[in-house]
């Protein structure tokens, strides 16, 4: 990677950060020496970013409000977009606006020639009426994920067998085509994933959970793929 562009990928990885990033995990992502890393601080700090921290405790940009444009590749461009369709798609409404809102931000600070790129778009990916109740399931149980409360659940297995339950909803996960609820499930006390178009009823209880550090989505997936890796 030419320093120029490895330059911008710093800033790029530390606005997109709330905490500091260790020098090492930078370099690791860049596939550079630590020693690189540190001159590259630097050259960055001698250009004008803002950029607080230092050697062993981590960098942050404090003065996010000043980067240029965004700039994307063609291939990034594509992934972008073809993601925002794809959202569209297989969630909700809601966040379908979102969405596609993003999309014209995205595309108003784009240069002319990745602005003809975006308008050659090569992904469509068309909705599909009543799958999975889009349009009422993922609203409310993302409203309930990002408000860290409890849910009463009827759930209907694919062997028919109706069950109650109370769980903590963690997040959503597309597996072969349907999306499935994970979630911390009080009745087994462990992690169940619930597939969204077998839940026959949902509500708030109006009861918040607390996150923990082995019990959220993350811990979740860091255990999934462990378990494939092996």
């Amino acid at each position: 990677m030419a320093k120029a562009s490895r330059l911008l990928e710093i800033i790029t990885i530390l606005s997109a950060r709330r905490f500091a990033m260790r020098a090492e995990d930078l370099a690791d992502r860049l596939d550079v020496s630590v020693r690189t890393i540190y001159r590259d601080i630097d050259d960055l700090r001698a250009a004008g970013a803002d950029i607080h921290g230092e050697a062993g405790m981590g960098y942050l940009l404090a003065d996010k409000a000043q980067l240029s444009p965004l700039m994307f590749g063609e291939s990034e461009i594509m992934a972008v977009l073809a993601g925002i369709e794809m959202v569209g798609a297989f969630t909700d409404d809601k966040l379908d606006l979102s969405a596609q809102s993003a999309r014209q931000k995205i595309i108003s600070v784009l240069s002319d020639r990745a602005k003809a790129q975006a308008e050659t778009q090569l992904y469509f990916v068309p909705k599909i009426a009543g799958s999975d109740n889009r349009d009422i399931a993922h609203s409310d149980l993302r409203d309930a994920i990002l408000k860290t409360q409890k849910l009463e659940i009827q759930y209907t297995s694919i062997k028919g067998e109706v069950s109650n339950r109370i769980i903590w909803p963690l997040g959503l996960v597309a597996w072969f085509g349907k999306w499935t609820l994970v979630a911390w499930c009080e009745k087994r006390e462990d992690y169940r994933s619930f597939r969204v178009d077998l839940i026959d009823d949902y509500k708030q209880i109006g009861e918040p959970y607390t996150l923990s550090p082995q019990r959220n989505f993350q811990h979740f997936l860091d255990h999934m793929r462990s378990s494939h890796s092996k």
